[in-house]
């Protein structure tokens, strides 16, 4: 998962630039579309014959080409967990994003029915009523 300074920062810079859920889903489809490739990719095996039989030349070669393979192989698994993680992430942050929204949403209409208590009197209206918390 992010830290939280990077979360933070992306969170900020999405809702700096007005990103729409569209956009989200969207990262989220490139990123599983993008883990899910790397992982039907793999990289093939060296056979041990591939650059020649003899022992010090094709057999060591072909031996350091698949350590090297199997090093680029747990990279790529790695970019596989970041890339899934990343979209966990955008995941999060969209549904703060959205919770958000909807608190932002519910505030904004306690704010407008409260505005009459608080705006200068014209005699024509009835008292108002002034939100509360309380459900008694």
């Amino acid at each position: 998962m992010l830290p939280l300074e990077d979360r933070e920062l992306l969170n900020q810079t999405m809702l700096g630039l007005n990103i729409d859920p569209e956009t989200i889903s969207s990262l989220l489809v490139s990123f599983d579309m993008a883990a899910t490739g790397l992982e039907n990719d793999p990289i093939a095996a060296v056979h041990q014959t591939s650059f020649g039989e003899s022992f010090t030349g094709g057999y060591r070669l072909a031996t350091n080409v698949q350590m090297a393979h199997d090093a680029v192989g747990e990279e790529l698994n790695r970019m596989i967990a970041g890339l899934r993680e990343m979209g966990a992430s955008v995941q999060q942050f969209s549904n703060d994003v959205q919770q958000t929204t909807e608190q932002s949403v519910a505030t904004a209409a306690r704010i407008e029915v409260a505005t009459d208590c608080v705006a200068a009197p014209d005699f024509s209206s009835s008292q108002c009523t002034l939100p509360t918390d309380n459900q008694d």
